[in-house]
This record gives structure tokens, sequence and C-alpha cells, in this order.
């Protein structure tokens, strides 16, 4: 039997998911009978016993530690040459400007965090010393020139979307909150170099699936902003998903 565990924030893709592949699923501690467990955004690091069930899919553990850690995800991307913003520890910021390792205007962010939440534009010193208490650490400010979302499934892409905006749309969060939409890009569009690093950002964070959010900036070069293991997802995304998933357990011969 597989089990879809899925967290309070990811309920909605993670049911639907779930009701598509036809298995079990829900918010508690997947049962103790259950074969596998698929997840959608549920983290755990407990017995060796549940982390292996969680093998053929996402592992709970890197779920935990680097999917919702999301500094430490930027440090195991820059262990393994990824693209990222340059950053640093909070503790560490007035070092960081002094010795010109980032200069203003940088963001500051909180460890975890969904939907543009926990984010902190510091433009001088003034807003530094307004916002440094409310964050965890601060990463170089980007300018944009085009943002995507790239999904990634097994290694392969499931879909792409670039971030276009709406009228009166938050210039600096790119979200759909604030004014922000997804609008599907034909993968052959997107260019080799971004699905490349998207694809080496997954891999370096130890997941087999999620969204990757990354930016070709003004001056050319590109940078993966972050992973998320548990992205929304619209009516063609949970197919391509659902397809993807099907496939894998017809693969590993698993029933459901």
């Amino acid at each position: 039997m597989v089990y879809l565990w899925y967290s309070k924030a990811t309920c909605v893709t993670g049911k639907a998911l779930a009701k598509a592949l036809g298995i079990q699923y829900g918010r508690k501690f997947p049962p103790s009978d259950c074969g596998y467990i698929l997840s959608w955004g549920a983290g755990y690091c407990g017995e060796e016993e549940i982390e292996l069930k969680s093998q053929p899919f996402n592992s709970l553990k890197a779920i935990h530690k680097n999917a919702y850690d999301k500094y430490n995800s930027l440090g195991m991307m820059t262990e393994q040459r990824v693209p990222v913003p340059k950053h640093c520890p909070a503790s560490s910021i007035d070092e960081a400007l002094k010795r010109g390792l980032l200069e203003y205007p940088v963001i500051g962010r909180k460890n975890s965090h969904r939907s543009g939440s926990g984010f902190y534009l510091c433009m001088n010193n003034r807003d530094l010393k307004n916002n440094i208490n409310k964050t965890n650490y601060f990463l170089q400010y980007i300018p944009v020139a085009r943002e995507y979302r790239i999904n990634i499934c097994f290694g392969k892409v499931a879909r792409c979307h670039t971030k276009t905006p709406t009228d009166g749309c938050d210039s600096i969060v790119r979200t759909h909150s604030k004014g922000w939409l997804f609008e599907h890009i034909p993968y052959a569009n997107v260019g080799r170099n971004i699905i490349k690093q998207a694809q080496r950002a997954m891999k370096a964070v130890g997941l087999n699936y999620g969204a990757v959010d990354i930016i070709k900036a003004e001056d050319g070069g590109v940078y993966v902003l972050e992973v998320n293991s548990a992205p929304a997802l619209g009516d063609a995304g949970l197919e391509n998903y659902v397809d993807r998933f099907q496939d894998k357990l017809e693969e590993l011969d698993i029933e459901i």
C-alpha cells in the first residue's frame, strides 16, 4: 500500500494527487501497514524504517533538513556548484557588507518560508537595523529579467512556468498573492542552461521531485532561488505529476 503524506500547507494539492492516483492519504502519521510513503511536503527525521519507506519517492529526511530549511539548502547547492545568490547568516551580515561580500540592496529571509512570507528588502543600514531581528539569513538582491518555476520529477521536466506580472504587482516579491501569475511555457522555450541548473539543484538537495524557482538576471546570469518539495499545482500540472508517479509505480512494480 502507498500512503500519500501531506502537511497542513500542502493539503489541497496533496489530496488531489492522492485521489487521482487512487491511493490512501492524510496529514496523520503514516499507518504501520503502509509499504511506501509518497510525501507531498511532509518531512520527518525519526526511525530509519519510516525513512526507507519513502526512498522511491522523496526522502522524508531530505524534506525536513533541506527543503524546510532554505538556508541549509542554499549551502548544499553551493557545495555542488549550483549557481545561487550570494548569501550569509544574519549574524554575519554586518561583516559581509563591510568586506564587500554582499552590498545593498540585500534581502532578509526566514529559514522556513512559503509564498513570499518572511521577505525583507533592505536598501540601507536603517532598513537592516529595523529588520535584522526578523530574519535568519540574507541574500544579495539580483535584478531579474525573467523568473521561472521548473517542475522536475525523477530527473525529467514535468512542467515549466514563467512568472508574469499583473497590474499593481509587487516589483520585488514575485508571488501569486503579490500579483504575479504562473504562465505555462513550453520546455523548448526555457533554455538548456535553466533546465540543467534546475535539475542540478534538485539533485543537490536530495529530492526526486518538486519545483525549482530560478531566475535569469538582467546581466544574463542564472541563479537558483530555492527548491520546493510540494508545489501547488493546477489541473495540467497535476496531470503531469500523476503520469510520472504512475510510471514510477509501474517501474517498481508497486501495488497501490
